[in-house]
């Protein structure tokens, strides 16, 4: 269920966005539909698992919503979530929304059965408006 108060241009942006996602473009192209739809103060992306790893440790509020690719080549998304808890960084303190370009059935029930409330959507790429405005509804009822 989609807010109604988005389309009635009556949300508050969240105050930063963060695209974890190995492949260049495709984090630009996520980073300028954001930016287009102006749900953010700040959106950012970084194409290095290991270098958002950091990020986050030193940052620990530093994104309202991450938008996390399932598969990247140095480590994968469920990979990332498991060192990000390793690393004192609770999962129910960040919204997480994992994509895909793949939407393959074991993903989303490993997302499901890993981590279940943890995160908060698992989508298919490239990220979409919809999908988008159902993140930010849930941020701004918390």
């Amino acid at each position: 269920m989609l807010c109604i108060f988005f389309n009635l241009g009556l949300m508050k942006k969240v105050k930063k966005i963060l695209i974890i996602e190995d492949d260049a473009t495709t984090a630009f192209l996520h980073q300028r539909l954001l930016q287009d739809m102006d749900v953010a103060e700040e959106i950012e992306y970084i194409t290095d698992p290991q270098q958002a790893l950091e990020y986050l440790q030193n940052n620990h509020s530093a994104a309202d919503l991450i938008f996390l690719d399932v598969e990247m080549p140095q480590m994968d998304g469920f990979q990332f979530l498991d060192k990000l808890e390793a690393r004192g960084i609770s999962l129910k303190d960040i919204f997480i929304v994992m994509h895909t370009a793949s939407m393959s059935p074991e993903h989303k029930k490993k997302a499901e059965t890993l981590y279940g409330e943890k995160l908060k959507g698992f989508v298919q790429k490239p990220l979409q408006a919809e999908f988008i405005k159902d993140a930010i509804c849930k941020i701004d009822r918390v």
